[in-house]
């Protein structure tokens, strides 16, 4: 038997081995209802003593602005302040409402379509970190703002950008 050229094989192959056929896509494209969109969190932190809004925590905010800008969705904004446990608990709550008030300022400036705004200032009332070490009061400085698609009944989903 005479020995082919490994060009000659690699041409009998090519010939012989079918070659794979995509199967249809039945899948349904994706839907811009905002009904698929629930809410979501986005929670921003501050220095100690401090209601300014870090750089951080504006490009974490525009990110889900602009989300819901190219869905087309109109939304609720609910927006709560916290702070960690130092100082008095009167002042606290002053920093806190301070703090949420300077997210929702930004966000108007920026042009956020809210239909509606919940503006609260919690204090140091509700920690997600303990007061006792330093890294846990820089968790426990913070606004969380929840923003609910009008027609949404899912459960929030907390983003992390």
């Amino acid at each position: 038997m005479a020995k082919c050229k490994p060009i000659v094989w690699c041409f009998f192959l090519a010939c012989v081995v079918p070659f794979a056929q995509a199967e249809p896509d039945t899948t349904e494209p994706a839907s811009d209802s905002s009904a698929e969109l629930g809410p979501q969190i986005v929670a921003v932190h501050f220095e100690f003593d401090s209601a300014d809004l870090q750089p951080l925590a504006k490009t974490q905010l525009l990110g889900v602005i602009d989300d819901a800008r190219e869905l087309g969705v109109e939304y609720t904004a609910g927006v709560k302040g916290h702070t960690d446990a130092q100082g008095p608990e009167w002042y606290n709550q002053t920093l806190s409402r301070q703090r949420a008030e300077s997210v929702v300022e930004y966000l108007q400036m920026q042009r956020a379509g809210a239909t509606q705004w919940q503006v609260d200032g919690l204090g140091e009332s509700q920690p997600v970190a303990s007061n006792d070490e330093e890294s846990g009061r820089a968790q426990n400085r913070r606004v969380e703002v929840t923003f609910t698609p009008a027609s949404a009944s899912a459960q929030p989903q907390t983003v992390s950008r």
